[in-house]
């Protein structure tokens, strides 16, 4: 039988707030947004957001409105992923 490689995550997403830190992986941005555990109702402080992808790591404040607004639904981390992947170039 032929052995399987475990593949290691390409990307992580951190967001660290006062209430603790929550972290995501995939294997591309938007798939390691998506693997957050945080909603709209856990953002009660501003944070900040830490992307790394490969050798490339970029982190933003943001205040608790714009928080709420990246994790409210699927369509919004998408967007926002694809808005903070663009720091990494």
């Amino acid at each position: 039988m032929a052995k399987k490689k475990i593949v290691e995550p390409k990307c992580e997403v951190v967001v660290i707030m006062a209430n603790g830190e929550f972290k995501g992986e995939g294997n591309t941005i938007p798939e390691a947004f998506m693997n957050v555990p945080l909603d709209f109702m856990k953002v009660k402080y501003k944070g900040i957001v830490r992307l790394s992808q490969g050798g490339k790591t970029t982190e933003r404040l943001y205040m608790m409105r714009q928080l709420r607004m990246m994790f409210s639904n699927k369509i919004a981390k998408i967007h926002w992923a694809n808005q903070i992947s663009k720091f990494l170039k």
